[in-house]
């Protein structure tokens, strides 16, 4: 009978002491869910310091979701609570700096393409109204020969890519130099 009670006990203590670990996953899941909603909100932003203003909000509020549900914790085993809450943060940190690339790769891409469609249809629009082509004659019209015509397809292919390539460059130098290559400053507050 004794011996039954002490592996009641130990079963029972090996049990309790589990529960901090899985409570840390649920309580982890209650907080990455707030910064979720502020983190779709901050997606909608169109500026970085809008983005930025709503991601920080949204990780403050993800880490106090996280000391509500852990509370009991704090009051039992302050040392565990301040691992199991800087572990969270770097959790929720990642997850801020996974979700502010997309948004940047994002707008990067969106920008490039308005870019891209509104100058090169503007250049190529004024290209080809300026493109003339050379008479037997000696004078210039927009109009050719129908004889001539592989000859002006090969001129216009030259001029369209140098157009092409140009507005490629202007675009390429443009985002380069509006990027700053730093970590996000969520980063380094750590």
């Amino acid at each position: 009978m004794p011996k039954r009670v002490i592996a009641l006990l130990i079963i029972l203590t090996h049990f309790l002491s589990m529960l901090p670990a899985q409570e840390f996953g649920v309580d982890l899941r209650r907080g990455y869910n707030r910064l979720e909603n502020y983190l779709d909100r901050a997606a909608l932003e169109r500026s970085a310091q809008s983005w930025e203003a709503l991601a920080t909000a949204g990780l403050e509020a993800a880490l106090l979701e996280w000391e509500s549900a852990n509370i009991l914790l704090k009051e039992s085993d302050r040392e565990l609570w301040t691992r199991n809450r800087e572990e969270a943060g770097n959790i929720y940190r990642l997850e801020v700096e996974r979700a502010y690339i997309e948004w940047a790769s994002r707008r990067i891409h969106e920008e490039r393409v308005h870019l891209e469609s509104s100058a090169l249809a503007a250049e190529i629009r004024r290209a080809a109204g300026e493109m003339t082509y050379i008479r037997e004659d000696g004078s210039r019209a927009n109009v050719i020969d129908l004889s001539k015509a592989g000859e002006a397809r090969e001129a216009w292919e030259k001029l369209a890519a140098a157009i092409v390539d140009s507005i490629i460059l202007k675009l390429f130098y443009t985002v380069l130099g509006s990027c700053d290559f730093g970590f996000f400053p969520l980063v380094d507050n750590a």
